[in-house]
């Protein structure tokens, strides 16, 4: 299992819709960025409470980084949410 294909399977476990993960890995040199994304209403689940989940996630993807001579970036790429219409109540 890569590093790509262990961020989507960790990412996946965390969201209501999984199938609606998208991680992509763009890679340089010597640093790679995965960026995830997903729907709107699972980006905080995604991320975790003060993006826990994610700082969890960079500490293992910097271990992994440092035994293969690369430099992964984790970026959560938040996606645009759904309009929201405010409606006003009329008070009698």
């Amino acid at each position: 299992m890569d590093v790509r294909d262990w961020v989507e399977e960790a990412c996946k476990a965390l969201v209501d819709y999984p199938e609606d993960v998208v991680v992509t890995l763009v890679e340089g040199s010597q640093n790679h960025i995965i960026e995830v994304t997903c729907r709107p209403s699972d980006f905080g689940k995604m991320v975790g409470f003060r993006w826990g989940h994610f700082k969890g996630m960079r500490d293992v993807l910097t271990g992994v980084g440092g035994r293969q001579g690369k430099r992964y970036l984790l970026e959560g790429i938040e996606p645009e949410s759904e309009p929201r219409v405010f409606k006003r109540e009329h008070r009698k």
